[in-house]
């Protein structure tokens, strides 16, 4: 797993808990900061999950930790 930076927003490391990719780091938070329309706020950091038990933790993290979540999809390869 990596993780990479950190933010004060994000309460504990994502570190154990995933087994895809988190980053934090400007250049990736600032590219997913918008999407299709005007709207556009930065996220504290993108998480890239490995498959449906990632998305099941992180979800998790979210609830326990009070983290909202933003969910884009993107086809399977």
């Amino acid at each position: 797993m990596g993780v990479t930076t950190s933010d004060l927003r994000v309460p504990t490391p994502l570190e154990g808990v995933l087994e895809g990719e988190a980053d934090f780091g400007e250049p990736t938070r600032t590219l997913y900061a918008t999407d299709a329309s005007i709207y556009e706020v930065k996220p504290a950091g993108v998480v890239f999950p490995a498959g449906r038990e990632d998305v099941r933790r992180v979800v998790e993290y979210a609830r326990e930790h009070g983290v909202s979540i933003t969910p884009r999809g993107r086809e399977a390869v």
